[in-house]
Protein backbone atom coordinates (compact mmCIF):
# COMPACT_ATOMS: atom_id res chain seq x y z
CA UNK A 1 0.00 0.00 0.00
CA UNK A 2 1.56 3.71 -1.12
CA UNK A 3 1.28 6.17 1.55
CA UNK A 4 -1.21 8.91 1.82
CA UNK A 5 0.46 12.14 0.61
CA UNK A 6 -1.34 15.00 0.72
CA UNK A 7 0.01 16.89 -1.91
CA UNK A 8 -0.81 13.78 -4.40
CA UNK A 9 -4.82 13.49 -3.12
CA UNK A 10 -7.78 15.72 -4.60
CA UNK A 11 -10.45 16.70 -2.64
CA UNK A 12 -12.21 13.86 -2.71
CA UNK A 13 -9.05 11.74 -1.15
CA UNK A 14 -8.18 10.01 -3.85
CA UNK A 15 -4.49 10.02 -5.45
CA UNK A 16 -4.02 12.62 -8.22
CA UNK A 17 -0.98 14.55 -9.59
CA UNK A 18 -1.56 18.38 -8.45
CA UNK A 19 -0.81 20.72 -11.27
CA UNK A 20 0.99 23.77 -10.30
CA UNK A 21 1.57 27.10 -11.77
CA UNK A 22 5.18 27.43 -11.76
CA UNK A 23 5.93 31.04 -12.30
CA UNK A 24 2.44 31.65 -13.18
CA UNK A 25 1.02 31.49 -16.26
CA UNK A 26 2.77 34.40 -18.64
CA UNK A 27 1.14 34.70 -22.26
CA UNK A 28 2.90 37.49 -21.71
CA UNK A 29 6.51 36.89 -21.09
CA UNK A 30 5.99 38.29 -17.59
CA UNK A 31 6.44 35.90 -15.28
CA UNK A 32 6.35 35.60 -11.16
CA UNK A 33 3.79 38.37 -12.10
CA UNK A 34 0.81 39.43 -10.23
CA UNK A 35 -0.70 39.27 -14.02
CA UNK A 36 0.84 35.66 -14.26
CA UNK A 37 -0.67 34.29 -11.22
CA UNK A 38 -3.69 36.12 -11.56
CA UNK A 39 -4.07 34.50 -15.43
CA UNK A 40 -3.37 31.31 -13.33
CA UNK A 41 -5.99 31.49 -11.17
CA UNK A 42 -8.36 32.29 -13.91
CA UNK A 43 -7.43 29.19 -15.76
CA UNK A 44 -8.36 27.16 -12.47
CA UNK A 45 -4.88 26.41 -10.63
CA UNK A 46 -5.28 26.21 -7.27
CA UNK A 47 -1.30 25.83 -6.77
CA UNK A 48 1.14 28.52 -7.83
CA UNK A 49 4.83 28.12 -7.27
CA UNK A 50 7.31 30.96 -7.58
CA UNK A 51 11.35 31.38 -7.02
CA UNK A 52 12.72 33.88 -4.63
CA UNK A 53 16.62 35.78 -5.03
CA UNK A 54 18.27 37.92 -3.09
CA UNK A 55 20.13 40.79 -4.78
CA UNK A 56 23.65 41.75 -3.32
CA UNK A 57 21.92 44.46 -0.58
CA UNK A 58 19.39 41.98 0.66
CA UNK A 59 16.56 42.83 -1.23
CA UNK A 60 14.18 39.62 -2.56
CA UNK A 61 12.81 39.29 -6.03
CA UNK A 62 10.29 36.75 -7.33
CA UNK A 63 12.84 35.39 -10.73
CA UNK A 64 13.08 32.10 -11.40
CA UNK A 65 16.82 32.50 -12.82
CA UNK A 66 19.86 32.87 -11.23
CA UNK A 67 21.18 35.71 -13.60
CA UNK A 68 19.11 38.26 -15.70
CA UNK A 69 20.32 37.01 -18.98
CA UNK A 70 16.96 35.25 -20.08
CA UNK A 71 14.04 38.06 -19.67
CA UNK A 72 15.95 40.99 -19.40
CA UNK A 73 18.25 43.38 -21.85
CA UNK A 74 20.69 43.06 -18.37
CA UNK A 75 23.25 40.38 -17.65
CA UNK A 76 24.31 39.22 -14.50
CA UNK A 77 23.75 37.31 -11.57
CA UNK A 78 21.10 38.50 -9.37
CA UNK A 79 22.65 38.10 -6.01
CA UNK A 80 26.16 40.04 -7.25
CA UNK A 81 23.96 42.95 -8.38
CA UNK A 82 21.85 45.27 -6.09
CA UNK A 83 18.20 46.52 -6.28
CA UNK A 84 18.74 49.68 -7.93
CA UNK A 85 21.10 47.62 -10.79
CA UNK A 86 18.34 45.58 -11.42
CA UNK A 87 15.46 47.99 -11.35
CA UNK A 88 17.26 49.30 -14.88
CA UNK A 89 17.07 46.49 -16.35
CA UNK A 90 14.11 46.11 -18.90
CA UNK A 91 12.60 42.90 -19.72
CA UNK A 92 12.38 41.63 -22.61
CA UNK A 93 8.34 41.57 -22.68
CA UNK A 94 7.46 44.93 -21.87
CA UNK A 95 9.47 48.04 -21.08
CA UNK A 96 9.49 48.16 -17.17
CA UNK A 97 9.27 44.69 -14.62
CA UNK A 98 6.52 44.76 -12.81
CA UNK A 99 7.02 45.44 -8.81
CA UNK A 100 5.13 44.35 -5.62
CA UNK A 101 5.42 46.44 -2.93
CA UNK A 102 4.57 45.50 1.11
CA UNK A 103 3.12 47.87 2.96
Amino acid sequence: MSPNLPFFSRPDGQPAPLAFAHRGFSPDGLENSAAAFRAALELGFTHLETDARATADGVVLLFHDDTLDRVTDAHGSISSLSAAEIAKAGSVAAKQFPTWQMS
